[in-house]
């Protein structure tokens, strides 16, 4: 089970469509919601816990950084092999 759930695009309906979703599934307390790209790599990277087991979102098609770039920065930067990144368009 996930512990933490982002939500990465720049559509905010896209992030507030996937937020009922898991809402529904009684997860909401467990979602972070992203229309920048770099903020959530911000809120990666500077948690308490970065171990904890995280599912990732991620909006391929972004203005200030594709999805690919974002998974370039999160390689680059050795981020925790538990958080596990779904790409979506």
């Amino acid at each position: 089970m996930y512990k933490e759930i982002y939500l990465v695009d720049d559509e905010d309906l896209v992030n507030t469509v996937n937020a009922i979703h898991f809402r529904r599934m009684g997860m909401e307390d467990r979602v972070k919601s992203f229309t920048n790209p770099e903020l959530a790599l911000d809120d990666l990277r500077y948690r308490d816990n970065p171990g904890v087991k995280t599912l990732i979102l991620l909006d391929i098609n972004m203005p200030e950084m594709s999805g690919f770039e974002f998974l370039e920065f999160m390689m680059l930067e050795d981020f925790p092999e538990t958080n596990e990144v779904l790409l979506v368009t």
